[in-house]
């Protein structure tokens, strides 16, 4: 993990701990307990976190967070500065938090403790405006985060941090282990990806882009996630749902307050409703319609929901920034932080996949069409369609993998579930650990 991408933040002594992520929280104990986003010993609490809690939390880290770097910048003298002064050796031992074995510190870096925080809480906050999206956490994530692209930006463009890793670097490097080099490299090249080299009028530009790439982020997810709830389709015949497994109409019928075996059905585009129905859902008009609104959101006729204006203006955001860094495109930037050398090497190793997977895939999609046509009547023949649709292949792979190995997912998802409870009973073909069959001899639970 660079250190310059993974700072971390200290408060006053009453609440220091050691998180799950390295993060060493100093706070009083009040502050932690009324905002859970301040409270990271541990896993976030997702349930007890509200929308109010967002914008005072990053206020509170924020603050903290520009006290410390600030102090941190005012001791650091490039010139002389060593490994030590930056990144001193971090020792992990291993504690118990929660019952769940975690990696901790007995020596932090002093990066890592100033960032540490914000970055948890900033990351809870955003895995729940993706999954819990609602007005009043759009807003408080929206309003909150301007602040936080800017301190991070201005993590990445301190000077006197970036001279002082470059200086030990170019004097120390010849007593430095292989690790202590690579956590200063990439935190150099870190820095440089952030603009630290550019000033006047370009480094406002640049620090202009990073703030309208983050915003038009929001907005396209947000796009994606009002269009994904804005459709959904009803189904009040059983016999639309005629083979489909238990769990799935269960889910659609409390999404419809309708009952499992009588109706009515809802599905939406949501993930597990979605992908049910692709895989069980038998009428086929069903799952062309679900299909094409699924592939279609948040584009052309979505109205204000429309990403496609977007997608051009984030690529030619990030040909801008990238060209201010001194690369001739975005792909080159990324990149340069990665294992492969160059863009034709990605190109490379792209047709090399496809020259070895296509074939595959080829006789595996022949296969599962001569399934369709021999098992699914006039209406897949060749003369009524002449080929499978995506519609269509994902719903027929599963009936050619029920019928191929005489399991279901449902049975697969039963057996997983019940697991603990069955008894060793014999070695597995394949590990010698005691396995249990599940009906056909090639599927076996193995005990890990």
């Amino acid at each position: 993990m660079l250190i310059v991408a993974s700072l971390a933040t200290s408060f006053s002594a009453p609440c220091r701990r050691l998180g799950p992520r390295f993060a060493s929280a100093m706070l009083s104990s009040k502050t932690c307990s009324d905002n859970p986003l301040l409270e990271q010993k541990s896993l976030p609490k997702f349930s007890s976190i509200e929308p109010s809690h967002l914008q005072p939390a990053v206020e509170t880290l924020l603050a903290s967070m520009s006290k410390k770097f600030a102090a941190l910048e005012s001791n650091l003298n490039p010139a002389s500065a060593s490994y030590s002064d930056i990144l001193p050796e971090v020792r992990h031992g291993v504690a118990l938090v929660n019952t769940l074995q975690q990696p901790t510190l007995t020596r932090s870096s002093q990066l890592e403790r100033i960032r540490e925080p914000i970055s948890y809480a900033w990351g809870v906050a955003g895995h729940l405006n993706g999954v819990k999206n609602g007005d009043e956490l759009r807003k408080a994530y929206e309003e909150s985060q301007p602040k936080v692209i800017k301190a991070f930006t201005e993590f990445k463009q301190s000077r006197v941090l970036y001279d002082s890793m470059k200086n030990v670097l170019e004097s120390e490097k010849a007593h430095l282990s292989q690790e202590q080099v690579r956590a200063l490299e990439s935190s150099v090249h870190a820095m440089q990806l952030g603009g630290v080299g550019l000033d006047g009028e370009e480094k406002e530009r640049f620090n202009e882009i990073k703030q309208r790439l983050a915003e038009l982020s929001t907005t396209f997810s947000n796009n994606v996630l009002d269009a994904t709830k804005m459709f959904s389709l009803e189904i009040t015949d059983p016999a639309d749902v005629g083979g489909v497994p238990e769990s799935a109409k269960k889910m659609w019928a409390a999404a419809a307050e309708g009952d499992s075996e009588k109706g009515p059905w809802k599905i939406t585009l949501d993930g597990p409703s979605y992908i049910s129905a692709m895989h069980h859902l038998g009428v086929r008009e069903h799952r062309e319609k679900l299909y094409r609104a699924f592939v279609t959101r948040a584009s052309e006729g979505s109205g204000d929901k429309n990403n496609v204006p977007l997608i051009s203006e984030i690529l030619s955001l990030k040909l801008e920034m990238s060209k201010l860094i001194g690369f001739n495109n975005y792909a080159e930037q990324s990149l340069s932080s990665k294992m492969a050398d160059d863009v034709a090497a990605v190109d490379e190793m792209s047709s090399f996949m496809k020259e070895k997977a296509l074939p595959a895939a080829v006789r595996e999609l022949q296969e599962i069409t001569d399934f369709t046509r021999a098992n699914g009547g006039e209406e897949y023949s060749e003369a009524h369609i002449p080929k499978l649709m995506p519609w269509d292949t994902t719903y027929w792979s599963e009936r050619l993998k029920e019928n191929k190995f005489s399991i279901t997912e449902e049975e697969v998802r039963y057996i997983i579930y019940l697991f603990p409870s069955f008894p060793p009973t014999r070695p597995c073909t394949y590990t010698g650990r005691p396995c249990h069959p599940i009906r056909a001899p090639l599927y076996q639970v193995c005990r890990q």
